[in-house]
């Protein structure tokens, strides 16, 4: 899958002193007709406060944010090789699990407390 989107899954080296962390970010949006309002419950409820909180206690992370629906496939694939630690809410883009590096982990939330 990786090579057939030009990715190298192996060039990803595990870091100890500069972890690469995605937090998978959801936005609101039309999800079937009985959600007329947008409103998309599987998030992270404190979003903004993780993120702060992860950026001021571990400085030498690379905290990035994204949402994947917003991305190719290929940005996709891209940004989850090169990903050490994936923070999400449970749904289809922890799929991309599968792609991410030997040593990786997956943190799934709901409301983390900081």
């Amino acid at each position: 899958m990786l090579s057939s989107y030009d990715v190298d899954g192996s060039a990803h080296r595990l870091d100890c002193s500069a972890i690469s962390l995605l937090l998978i970010s959801r936005r609101d949006y039309v999800t079937h007709p009985r959600n007329p309002h947008a409103v998309v419950r599987r998030k992270i409820a404190n979003e903004l406060q993780l993120e702060a909180a992860l950026r001021m206690r571990n400085p030498h992370f690379r905290i990035r944010s994204a949402q994947l629906e917003r991305l190719s496939m290929s940005q996709q694939l891209r940004l989850v090789a090169s990903t050490d630690i994936v923070v999400a809410m449970h749904g289809a883009g922890l799929t991309h699990a599968l792609f991410m590096p030997d040593r990786s982990t997956v943190s799934v939330e709901r409301v983390i407390n900081v």
